[in-house]
């Protein structure tokens, strides 16, 4: 039986490729990730129903970590009213298609990343 030592050459420079994969994989991520944010404002911005203009004009992206993106409109205190409805008045969504239109594209470009990094 052998009780020696196994000694892997070149660890420390598969490591560093390791760890510069995985950085270049995080910023392709939060680039693909603010895409769709932005996209989907976009879109919500150009079906909201206008008034007065201040529910769009409200309607931002924010970015509370770094891989989250909240769009919404959040000083506009009627703006569940207008998505949602109410017993008086019909809902006139605008947050939810635009967010429905954008992610299947933003689903595909993550699926693709990680087939690219997993090298499959």
């Amino acid at each position: 039986m052998y009780n020696g030592n196994i000694q892997i050459l070149g660890i420390d420079e598969i490591l560093k490729n390791n760890a510069q994969l995985m950085e270049r994989a995080k910023k392709e991520t939060i680039t693909i990730l603010d895409k769709a944010a932005l996209d989907t404002e976009s879109r919500a911005k150009r079906i909201c129903p206008v008034d007065t203009g201040r529910l769009r004009a409200s309607i931002h992206v924010d970015d509370p970590q770094p891989f989250l993106r909240e769009v919404g409109s959040t000083d506009v205190e009627y703006a569940i009213y207008v998505e949602m409805g109410t017993y008086r008045s019909r809902a006139q969504p605008y947050m939810r298609p635009a967010f429905e239109a954008v992610y299947p594209g933003y689903q595909r470009a993550i699926e693709a990343l990680a087939r690219r990094v997993s090298g499959r």
